[in-house]
């Protein structure tokens, strides 16, 4: 979105845009006028691919979805965090339901000239989404592309620090 708190994502696959993460709401206005920047629009965006259910990351899903209709897709876990938050984000995100629910935790999302290997990575909540992807210039150079939704440095805090934080020292040790 161009913004320095958020980190959102538009890649064109050749069969319309997919878009990695959203920012919260209020930033939906600065959202929408950075993809028309860029010469692309919001309703040829097919699929959202929500890293994980913090607001700072899917805030703006249900907004994407009515402008496009694109296909919203998330790991499992993090679809039953959003129905059960263990914490209230400290703002409101107007309610989205996923199309996909990723329930492997490793999956290969195929669209257009586009493959999008999806894994399950540490993270600050129990479904957090890692993206790779190739992506080719014009000249055909290779760009190896890496997205990880919240690097859960909060995760590897003592577990008193989580707990106080709402979040599950089980985050961390599913990893280490």
């Amino acid at each position: 979105s161009g913004h320095e708190d958020y980190a959102d994502h538009l890649v064109d696959t050749g069969a319309g845009l997919v878009l990695i993460d959203t920012p919260t709401p209020d930033f939906k206005n600065e959202l929408f006028a950075a993809i028309e920047k860029v010469g692309k629009k919001v309703e040829d965006i097919t699929y959202l691919f929500l890293t994980h259910w913090h607001g700072d990351h899917d805030g703006c899903a249900a907004a994407i979805k009515e402008a496009s209709g694109c296909k919203i897709v998330m790991l499992a876990e993090d679809w039953g965090c959003k129905c059960n938050p263990p914490r209230k984000f400290p703002m409101e995100i107007p309610f989205y339901e996923p199309d996909i629910i990723l329930w492997d935790d490793e999956t290969d999302c195929t669209i257009g000239n586009m493959t999008f290997k999806i894994t399950k990575g540490p993270g600050h909540t129990p479904g957090c989404m890692v993206i790779r992807f190739d992506d080719v210039d014009d000249e055909g150079n290779v760009y190896h592309c890496a997205m990880h939704g919240g690097l859960g440095a909060g995760s590897m805090d003592t577990v008193q620090k989580m707990l106080e934080g709402h979040m599950s020292p089980k985050l961390r040790d599913q990893f280490i």
